[in-house]
């Protein structure tokens, strides 16, 4: 771990990040062949996985309030040469997220065909998507407390600088979810023919297995860290902390997913086609977007153990450490896009009007993902030093503005689908350009106060 304080910004980002990039890289795949079985089970069945997954990331938005808090928290005491402090901090932070799993999950599970029948809108061409939609959302959200179990153990590990052991144990889950999703989804001999509730199925209990070797290994010393023993009463200035570093992006995702929400019904209004090829484009992008949010994990642990150590002018080079890398591996995955855009979209439809509308989503959104990387990072450079607000402000802004901007394009203007994927990617464009603006003011501040500490 001293090593995050004394080696060269740049490598020790590459050390942290490679494992995260791997991982997330499991996790694209895992969803494009997720999204792959259930396309093949139909229009309706892809479209209601695209519906249930604006709430599935609201969940894990949820989950960062205590995943990111912390991972800064644990980091930071960690940095400060505090250990058996960062051990309290782990402590507190999983029993956070149990509790916080059973408080989101249950309701979500019970009113989920209600909320499926929200996101469907009006349009009665969707409402078998919707049924199906809610069938999904109970199955998943039944086990939100083991889903927030896992992220905050991988989150504490990441803390310790271990990033290694969390990909491992992840890849086991997506593997067997990889096996499972095709013998639940279609009923391949003995298994019963679930349909989207398959897909469900697989995933839970593939995230069960996680958990439990997680719990096996803590249970057996085998991680980075050991919580402490005996009675241990309830720091809650640790809760505090938590939810004040956790709280604001956490926000900020919660407004992200609550406005795809909103904006839902608009594209749904296009027909269940839009909202499947939607749900195509996002398949794919989650491999830029899970790059980008694994350079982002690996810039607050940095960043968070050398602003504990009082380090911060490095800290705020590993910042643009990390903008650099993202400028070099995000920006091939965005041109990609751009040019097999098709290829991709046919990956999952054989509906022509589907890999149309898909295509030109690739095509537009390309164009963003370099700045949605830039700003990914700077997030979770902000988050290190714990300082959360300002860049939630930027965040909350350019994504609220998606709203009036759909409402404008799709309803008064009545323009075709392409111009709902502008206002997305241009607003995405803004939010990464204002992160660059807002981190650089802030380097600026630090540098001004260590020479101020200096000479004094």
């Amino acid at each position: 771990m001293s090593s995050l304080l004394s080696e060269s910004p740049a490598r020790a980002l590459h050390r942290l990040a490679a494992p995260l990039v791997l991982a997330m890289a499991l996790e694209t795949a895992f969803n494009l062949v997720d999204g792959l079985w259930v396309g093949r089970a139909g229009t309706d069945a892809f479209a209601a996985l695209n519906l249930s997954s604006f709430f599935v990331w609201l969940l894990y938005a949820l989950i960062g309030v205590v995943s990111t808090g912390t991972n800064s928290l644990v980091a930071q005491r960690l940095g400060a040469g505090r250990p058996l402090e960062a051990a309290r901090v782990a402590q507190h932070g999983l029993r956070a997220g149990v509790v916080l799993g059973f408080l989101v999950g249950l309701p979500v599970a019970h009113y989920s065909r209600a909320i499926a029948g929200m996101l469907a809108g009006t349009n009665e061409s969707v409402r078998v998507a919707a049924d199906l939609g809610a069938v999904y959302l109970g199955c998943i959200f039944l086990l939100a407390p083991v889903h927030c179990l896992n992220e905050t153990m991988a989150s504490i590990l990441r803390a310790y600088g271990d990033t290694r052991t969390p990909t491992k144990i992840y890849a086991v889950g997506f593997a067997l979810n990889f096996l499972l999703d095709p013998l639940f989804i279609f009923g391949v001999g003995p298994f019963p023919r679930w349909g989207v509730l398959g897909a469900a199925v697989a995933t839970n209990f593939s995230f069960l297995v996680v958990a439990a070797i997680f719990l096996q290994r803590l249970a057996r010393g085998r991680l980075a860290f050991v919580l402490p023993t005996g009675r241990q009463t309830t720091d809650w200035s640790i809760y505090r902390g938590l939810i004040g570093i956790g709280l604001p992006p956490s926000i900020s995702n919660v407004i992200f997913c609550l406005v795809y929400m909103a904006v839902s019904p608009a594209v749904g209004a296009y027909g269940p086609q839009a909202l499947a090829a939607l749900g195509i484009g996002h398949r794919v992008l989650s491999l830029s977007f899970l790059l980008c949010y694994g350079y982002s994990l690996a810039t607050i642990t940095l960043v968070g153990h050398n602003a504990g150590a009082g380090q911060m002018e490095r800290a705020c080079q590993c910042t643009w450490e990390g903008v650099k890398l993202v400028l070099r591996t995000v920006g091939p995955v965005g041109l990609s896009y751009l040019l097999l855009a098709r290829q991709f979209s046919s990956c999952f439809s054989s509906d022509p009007t589907v890999i149309a509308i898909a295509t030109s989503y690739l095509r537009i959104i390309s164009f963003s993902q370099v700045l949605l990387g830039v700003s990914m990072v700077i997030e979770g450079a902000f988050a290190g030093f714990g300082r959360t607000i300002p860049p939630t402000t930027v965040s909350i802004a350019t994504t609220v503005a998606r709203v009036p901007g759909v409402h404008l394009v799709g309803d008064l203007l009545r323009a075709p689908i392409r111009g709902l994927w502008w206002v997305f990617s241009l607003l995405t464009c803004a939010r990464g350009l204002a992160m660059v603006v807002l981190f650089h003011l802030y380097s600026r501040e630090v540098s001004r106060l260590d020479r101020n500490v200096n000479e004094s």
